[in-house]
């Protein structure tokens, strides 16, 4: 516990932290040219978002011939919408209700027919993709406005996924947490994550998010978890460097 205190005492004052992440690749595979293929017609404009970031990406390329196959589907959305809360303006009360969307799908990962690996990619589902939806306001319109950056945010984190770069992130933490309280927990839960003990920090984070669930606790422990299960296998599957 003591690598813990010394990594907190790194937060200090500030609201954020730096964090490494490591690439964490969910296929073995060191292709740079696939095939995208929309295996239902709800996922097209998804599909059609990951081949677009395919030929952005440096070193990355799309191949309509290629052994290397991505199958998009199941593809969604999901929408929650908190109570209605009194908003005081200078032309009076009205009332408005947080609306959060989330936009998902699934890529299935084969090398010259032969099934290789499942991708899970979603939207950021947080801060930025949520809105007060006011009584002057549809909240159909609001839909309609996500919908349009849903599929390059899904795109993208299946991109991360397939060919993952070292990327730096910024952690909200707490300062002077009380001890035993939920954002203790979250903040011991980034310092192991700093230190690179992903085991220790999902379950702090897990444990953060128990006590007061949130939309942004939810997506810290499912990266968490996700990181968490793709480092051990293929950490112990990497090449020697000897």
């Amino acid at each position: 516990m003591r690598w813990l205190m010394l990594a907190l005492a790194l937060v200090g004052c500030a609201h954020t932290v730096p964090v490494d992440v490591a690439p964490t690749p969910a296929a073995p595979t060191h292709a740079t040219a696939f095939r995208v293929v929309a295996a239902e017609r709800s996922c097209r404009s998804v599909a059609d978002a990951v081949a677009l970031q395919l030929r952005r990406t440096p070193g990355l390329a799309v191949d309509p011939r290629g052994d290397y196959r991505l199958d998009v589907f199941g593809c969604g959305e999901s929408w929650q919408s908190a109570p209605p809360v009194e908003d005081m303006s200078d032309d009076g009360s009205r009332s408005q209700a947080p609306l959060t969307g989330r936009a998902y799908a699934a890529a299935a990962l084969s090398i010259s027919g032969h099934f290789q690996a499942n991708l899970i990619g979603t939207s950021r589902g947080g801060a930025n993709d949520r809105w007060s939806v006011s009584s002057g306001i549809t909240s159909r319109g609001l839909q309609r406005r996500a919908q349009r950056s849903f599929p390059h945010q899904v795109a993208a984190d299946l991109l991360q996924q397939l060919d993952p770069r070292h990327r730096s992130v910024q952690r909200r933490v707490y300062a002077h947490a009380p001890s035993g309280t939920r954002r203790e927990l979250h903040n011991l839960a980034v310092a192991a994550e700093r230190w690179g003990d992903l085991d220790t920090a999902y379950f702090l984070a897990a444990a953060a998010h128990d006590a007061k669930p949130t939309v942004r606790s939810a997506g810290y422990v499912a990266d968490l978890a996700r990181r968490r299960l793709l480092h051990l296998p293929f950490a112990a599957a990497a090449p020697s460097s000897d």
